[in-house]
C-alpha cells in the first residue's frame, strides 16, 4: 500500500513481545499518523516522530484518558521512532483541533515568551 511507512515490519511492546505491524491508512493526508494492525489483528494508532519523545508525559495523559494508551515504541538509530497506541475512537481530537474550537486555549498556546 502507498503511503505508508515499510521500515517498521515489527514493534515490541512493554512486556518485551515482538507483533508484527501491518500499515493500513493514513489518518490524514498531511500527518504521520496511521491506522494499523498487530499480529494479532487488533487495530491500533501509530505515529511516526524525527524528533525526541515524551513517553513518560505520554503515559501520565494516558493514565487520565488524555491520550491514547501507549502499546509500544520502536526506535531506529540516527531515524524515526513509531509509537504504537490502543485505537481512539471518534470522539478523540487532537491538540491542535482542540485548541482550535476553544479560544482561551488557543491564545495561550500562541503566546510568546
Amino acid at each position: 500500500m502507498s503511503g505508508v511507512p515499510r521500515i517498521f515490519p515489527s514493534f515490541h511492546d512493554f512486556q518485551g513481545e515482538e507483533h508484527k505491524m501491518k500499515f493500513r491508512s493514513r489518518l490524514g493526508k498531511d500527518s504521520l499518523i496511521f491506522k494499523a494492525e498487530d499480529g494479532n489483528s487488533r487495530t491500533c494508532c501509530v505515529k511516526i516522530v524525527y524528533h525526541p519523545y515524551g513517553e513518560e508525559v505520554h503515559r501520565m495523559l494516558g493514565r487520565h484518558n488524555m491520550a491514547p494508551q501507549l502499546v509500544g515504541i520502536s526506535r531506529i538509530d540516527d531515524g524515526p521512532t513509531m509509537i504504537v497506541m490502543k485505537m481512539f475512537d471518534d470522539s478523540w481530537q487532537s491538540l491542535y483541533t482542540f485548541a482550535q474550537r476553544h479560544p482561551r486555549w488557543r491564545m495561550a498556546s500562541s503566546q510568546r515568551y
